[in-house]
């Protein structure tokens, strides 16, 4: 509250709560928008910017042998669509929850010849890296993987050859150069 008006700043459904008319932006990426008691005032959107050698990290990996990419983010689906193009990721899933992540790498599991990596760089991260046959998430040295019975040890770093620790020092650098699994 300024001077005793009511001020509000927050996501679509806080605006509709308000009682304004707002106007959706059309831009990628996450939309703060501001009205007061009475009146819509505008927006700000954040972006993600995607580094430049990220794509050339996916293009890397697929040269080593990884036939299909997949992001999963809780992003919205258009700044889902705008990161993996601009990455070279073959397939997306946008606006999921941690649980829902889960469930995305249960499925890809599925196939009996997939080995599932997944990078993730925040708490809501957690589930579905336990999940994953091999785990980045996010900082250097902490790659796990898990043996046959699905069990890893904390101390357990992956450098079985330089083949592997190339395919996932381009999976950490992608996991840290595009921040695509922010939630707010």
């Amino acid at each position: 509250m300024i001077n005793g008006k009511k001020y509000y700043a927050g996501n679509e459904k806080l605006m509709e709560m308000a009682g304004v008319d707002y106007k959706e932006t059309q831009l990628i990426g996450t939309a703060i928008y501001l009205c007061s008691e009475d009146e819509f005032l505008g927006d700000i959107v954040f972006a993600d910017v995607i580094k430049t050698d990220s794509k050339a990290a996916v293009s890397e990996m697929k040269k080593l042998g990884i036939n299909k990419t997949v992001m999963l983010t809780g992003d919205k689906e258009p700044i889902a669509k705008d990161i993996a193009q601009k990455a070279g990721i073959d397939s997306y899933y946008a606006k999921l929850l941690p649980d829902e992540k889960v469930e995305k790498v249960r499925a890809l599991k599925q196939d009996e010849n997939a080995v599932v990596l997944y990078t993730g760089d925040g708490i809501n991260d957690a589930p579905v890296l336990a999940h994953a046959h091999i785990a980045e998430n996010g900082k250097p040295h902490c790659i796990f993987i898990k043996d046959s019975h699905g069990t890893t040890n904390d101390n357990q770093k992956f450098h079985a050859n330089a083949e592997n620790d190339i395919l996932l020092n381009n999976a950490h650098r992608f996991a840290c150069n595009s921040s695509a699994n922010r939630d707010f």
